[in-house]
């Protein structure tokens, strides 16, 4: 695709080309098989549940590159405080000239992330007289953690984990600490761990198995009336299709300044917007799980919790139904719900 063009701050001049655009498809698998039976007081149900969450996450931001013309290089004077530049013309004057002031390419991947679910279920509705039925279930459900297909994401964190700056930072702390914190007190430790580590079975948290009862029953009173009442319990999925992993190192980002010295001397052009840096290569490539633990280092860090527990809701439901005309019904029934997180 065409590099895409950007007059900053200016709407009068049509950008050109808009980078990639990612998209995001979800995809859930499910296959069911119920049974029943009815024998005497008795009607049994039950079953089994199989799932499979997908989703697939393609690459985007500029892989042909962005080249940002500004009137950094074209207003009157560098201090805009004492004399205020337009963008109109200006941007476009830059255009012309071929200075660009930054170019920024970008390097991703697409992801791919799925795990799998498993529920099974018995019930009985069980007819205890003419006036009572109470049904009695149990559902069991087990979820496995999320995985990425190439196995390209953070999955946990290292909290003791000594890093190539610790011994350098905790040296240069220890050389003028603050009183609150002794030198002796102060580490630097702590990184990501990727699927990849050891020890890592590539998923983003333990699977679980979770156990949900249920139970109701049905008192008729009288010919008209009924009372009712059940109480269950629920847990949340926690399935790949509204998931989103870190996936710190496997995305690069190539930025270059075109001039640091209000445009005396220019280090790229439209000729050449991405020249060959220090090492030999005209782009940053990614460093995907090579850095281990050190990846990050410098920046903010958010990791996954691999002991992350599925939220659990109990619901419960008292009511009284009766029975006004032939074909209308009223009910009075009282909800509540308990969640925790």
């Amino acid at each position: 695709m065409l590099p895409n063009v950007d007059f900053t701050g200016n709407n009068t001049y049509q950008d050109i080309s808009q980078g990639a655009s990612s998209f995001d498809r979800a995809r859930n698998m499910q296959g069911t098989v119920n049974v029943t039976k009815v024998t005497s007081a008795h009607t049994l149900r039950g079953g089994i549940d199989l799932r499979q969450a997908q989703r697939l996450r393609s690459a985007g931001g500029n892989p042909s590159g962005q080249l940002t013309f500004t009137n950094e290089f074209t207003r009157q004077a560098s201090d805009t405080t004492q004399l205020t530049p337009s963008n109109l013309g200006l941007t476009m004057a830059a255009f012309m000239l071929g200075v660009p002031s930054t170019t920024v390419a970008t390097i991703q991947r697409e992801y791919s992330y799925r795990n799998q679910y498993f529920g099974t279920f018995a019930q009985d509705s069980w007819r205890m007289n003419e006036n009572l039925t109470v049904n009695l279930g149990l559902r069991m459900e087990w979820e496995n953690g999320i995985r990425e297909d190439d196995n390209a994401m953070v999955t946990d964190f290292d909290p003791q984990a000594t890093l190539s700056i610790s011994d350098a930072a905790e040296a240069a702390y220890a050389r003028s600490p603050l009183a609150q914190l002794p030198a002796s007190q102060f580490r630097v430790r702590g990184g990501p761990i990727y699927a990849t580590a050891a020890g890592q079975d590539g998923r983003s948290w333990r699977p679980q198995t979770l156990f949900m009862p249920r139970v109701s029953a049905a008192y008729k009173l009288g010919e008209k009336t009924v009372a009712k009442f059940g109480y269950g319990m629920f847990y949340d999925t926690l399935n790949a299709a509204d998931y989103t992993a870190n996936n710190l190192g496997y995305n690069s980002t190539t930025t270059n300044t075109n001039s640091t010295d209000f445009g005396q001397t220019f280090g790229v052009s439209l000729a050449d917007p991405f020249p060959i840096r220090t090492g030999g290569t005209r782009f940053l490539e990614p460093t995907n799980d090579t850095l281990g633990v050190n990846s990050g280092i410098g920046q903010a860090l958010n990791t996954q919790n691999q002991n992350h527990e599925h939220a659990r809701l109990q619901r419960w439901r008292i009511g009284v139904q009766r029975e006004v005309a032939a074909n209308l019904s009223v009910e009075l029934a009282y909800d509540g719900l308990t969640v925790f997180l």
